[in-house]
């Protein structure tokens, strides 16, 4: 697709992949010095405003999850025709490695039907709410799941996120998904859920964030809503929101296009009863963690660690008296056995035989 002359305000293109040659849906393209940029449609292609850009010395950047960034100067996309090609980034993908341990599922976040308030965004601005890891869980996050309301368009497409979380800002931080994965609802007031099974994603130590992408959307998936009172443009679909109490915390963050991230202070609704909540993105995961193994520091631990002596028994068989290989006749003898059978990470045995006969 050429930039046509007869336009010179805009750039337009199709972004692709190098080695398929196939559209890459929903890129982002932009100026970051100047905060201008756009989205690419479903179809690759885009179309750029840079009136305001200097064609001399300002340059764009071609991006997408899963992708090397490509920066170029505009001048150069000016000359001819602009099919932009991005690489893959292969050293994205997880290594996968098979484990003979239980693993056990269970669903964390906003796990109720939401009944109050609504997000809504125009294209290329996110919402993102934080799931902590309260209880150190080691495993994979097999699933997220968003709330699309029946208000706007509900079946536009939209581009989900997760995020590690910044240690000094408290913010959405680095991407965990090594591809862009674009969903969208059947109809409206709906959870749609995204499995995530063959990405193999980490439950990061601290937590993580759900993100949602208001992608580039057609006229037509522009509608405008009674809310309350007021009439609201509403750009493509609506996420549900969830009333929490406040003692969980205020956990959406919110960007525009382009943006920084900034923490949403929704604002607490006081109630008769002096009960305070605050309004949070209605969004979810699955985990799958090691049962009996949590996070501490850089290491695990196994549960008969985290309970007393005396409860032992309640959670693993006591193993037979071995006076072979960890004999107790003197107390040299038994000094020798207890190290032996710490370094051999045998500590129930030396919990219940050699540390009880002392």
């Amino acid at each position: 697709m050429t930039n046509g002359q007869s336009d010179k305000n805009y750039l337009k293109g199709l972004v692709s992949d190098i080695e398929t040659k196939v559209s890459v849906p929903f890129a982002h393209i932009f100026n970051s010095e100047k905060q201008i940029g756009t989205v690419a449609d479903e179809k690759g292609l885009f179309q750029l405003d840079i009136s305001k850009l200097n064609k001399d010395d300002d340059s764009i950047t071609f991006s997408s999850v899963g992708y090397y960034p490509k920066k170029i100067i505009l001048k150069e996309l000016l000359k001819s025709e602009n099919e932009i090609f991005l690489k893959r980034n292969n050293n994205l993908i997880n290594e996968v490695v098979i484990e003979a341990i239980n693993y056990k599922r269970k669903e964390i976040g906003n796990l109720k039907k939401p009944t109050v308030g609504a997000f809504a965004m125009a294209p290329g601005g996110e919402y993102a709410y934080w799931l902590p890891n309260d209880n150190k869980h080691v495993g994979l996050i097999s699933s997220v799941s968003v709330f699309v309301r029946d208000n706007g368009t509900p079946k536009t497409p939209f581009r989900i996120h997760l995020f590690s979380r910044n240690k000094l800002t408290l913010a959405p931080d680095k991407e965990l998904l090594n591809s862009s994965i674009i969903t969208k609802a059947q109809k409206g007031n709906q959870w749609v859920k995204v499995k995530l099974d063959s990405l193999n994603i980490d439950i990061p130590k601290d937590g993580f964030f759900i993100g949602v992408e208001w992608l580039k959307i057609s006229e037509k998936q522009k509608v405008v809503e009674l809310f309350g009172d007021q009439h609201s443009k509403i750009y493509g679909q609506v996420i549900g929101a969830i009333s929490e109490p406040i003692k969980k915390g205020n956990r959406t963050w919110v960007r525009s296009y382009l943006g920084d991230w900034k923490f949403r202070d929704a604002g607490a609704l006081e109630t008769d009863f002096k009960v305070y909540n605050v309004i949070n993105l209605a969004v979810k995961a699955e985990i799958d963690y090691k049962k009996g193994i949590f996070d501490k520091a850089e290491n695990t631990n196994t549960k008969y660690k985290r309970v007393k002596q005396k409860q032992l028994k309640k959670i693993a068989d006591i193993p037979a008296i071995d006076l072979k290989n960890y004999p107790n006749f003197s107390p040299k003898t038994l000094f020798e056995s207890i190290q032996k059978s710490i370094s051999e990470d045998n500590i129930i045995y030396t919990i219940s035989h050699l540390c009880s006969f002392t």
